[in-house]
């Protein structure tokens, strides 16, 4: 069974330096297409790299950006990971405790979750 998301104009990044913000995703990604929003998301302790949600302006930015993570994260000295973002990666960002609104499918765990 596959995990992955939908090709869509939202993407996850994880392994992006310590430090990155949602100017510096911009001006990174912006070279690629149009950055609509960026989202840094914000990392559990212990953790030295960053995670961000980025909007592209269409799947084909988006597209490329997965399919050419390798030569993207080449130029910022880290192995960053770009793939596209499922409704649950982003869904319940920022609202809490991560586990309920829809953070593991509807509802959270016990409505129709995995």
């Amino acid at each position: 069974m596959s995990y992955d998301a939908a090709p869509s104009d939202n993407l996850y990044m994880k392994g992006l330096p310590a430090g990155t913000n949602e100017e510096s995703l911009k001006a990174i990604f912006g070279v690629y297409g149009t950055v609509v929003s960026t989202k840094v998301l914000p990392s559990p302790a212990g953790v030295s790299d960053a995670a961000a949600l980025v909007r592209m302006s269409s799947v084909s930015e988006a597209q490329y950006l997965v399919e050419n993570a390798v030569h993207v994260a080449s130029g910022l000295g880290t192995p960053v990971q770009i793939k596209f973002a499922s409704s649950g990666q982003n869904k319940g960002a920022g609202k809490g405790d991560g586990f309920g609104k829809g953070g593991f499918g509807k509802g959270g765990f016990g409505k129709g979750g995995f």
